[in-house]
């Protein structure tokens, strides 16, 4: 009996460190992220606040506190008390040593050891491939001279949510008459036929700033310069008659993008810079 248990812990053992060793790290001993890069996608050691007013989940880096009586909700700009928060540690992960899913691709996560401490390991986002020429510029990758763009899926993958609509954090601002609240963040519209001075607007407006910028709530205690983002994404859910219009303007300093749904004609029109 003894001697069956001690084969099964010294297979055990075998087992738990070729796993570790060959096929993936974080599963024996746990492997933790430390450090703010990857936020939010991975956190590490953060802070857990809750809006007093929205009941957003906050979640600043640990290391780089914001300074008292500086934390600002950012969906409904209610001030939070630093003392209400909770110490999380930072997120748990496993690394797969044998590549199952295939090299890794642009925008993929990886984790590589550190070039100025091989000991020490960094997750980082690839962006360049094999004998590619990357450059950043302005906030776009550029390959070989070229702007990337995302496709959908990596849009989808990479995307970090700004602002979800609800009825404590109201961002659109109605600024005709026509459009009105309604309840669990939505809005609604009976306007009728367009009016001679166009159709009844619903206009996003960020904290503060006339466009979005990579400011994030995480590095709340960060100060540096911020940059406007122009790749952004709507989701909404939208139900319509069925003669109804529905027309979408995204404006940045680079251009402007039209999308009109023409519920009667059953058409889409998508204009840029038009």
């Amino acid at each position: 009996m003894i001697r069956q248990a001690l084969h099964a812990a010294v297979a055990a053992a075998v087992v738990l460190l070729v796993l570790r060793t060959f096929i993936a790290l974080g599963v024996v001993v746990p492997l933790q992220v430390d450090g703010a890069s990857m936020a939010p996608g991975l956190l590490g050691r953060h802070i857990e606040y809750n809006c007093p007013r929205c009941v957003q989940r906050l979640q600043i880096d640990a290391t780089q506190p914001p300074r008292p009586g500086s934390l600002t909700c950012p969906a409904c700009e209610a001030q939070v008390r630093l003392d209400c928060g909770r110490p999380v540690h930072g997120d748990r992960i496993a690394v797969d040593r044998l590549m199952l899913a295939g090299p890794p691709g642009r925008w993929d996560r990886v984790v590589l050891r550190r070039p100025d401490d091989a000991r020490r390991l960094a997750v980082k986002r690839v962006i360049g491939l094999p004998g590619e020429r990357i450059v950043l510029h302005a906030g776009d990758l550029l390959v070989n001279g070229q702007v990337v763009q995302k496709g959908l899926a990596d849009q989808r993958r990479t995307r970090i949510l700004m602002h979800r609509e609800s009825d404590n954090a109201r961002r659109w601002r109605a600024e005709s008459a026509g459009w009105r609240p309604t309840a669990g963040g939505g809005w609604s519209a009976d306007c009728g036929p367009a009016a001679a001075n166009g159709y009844p607007t619903l206009r996003y407006a960020p904290p503060g700033r006339s466009e979005p910028t990579d400011d994030l709530p995480y590095n709340a205690g960060v100060t540096r310069r911020l940059n406007a983002v122009t790749d952004v994404m709507l989701t909404a859910a939208v139900t319509a008659s069925p003669d109804a219009e529905l027309c979408l303007r995204v404006v940045s300093g680079r251009g402007a993008v039209y999308c009109r749904i023409d519920g009667p004609r059953r058409r889409v029109e998508l204009t840029v810079n038009g």
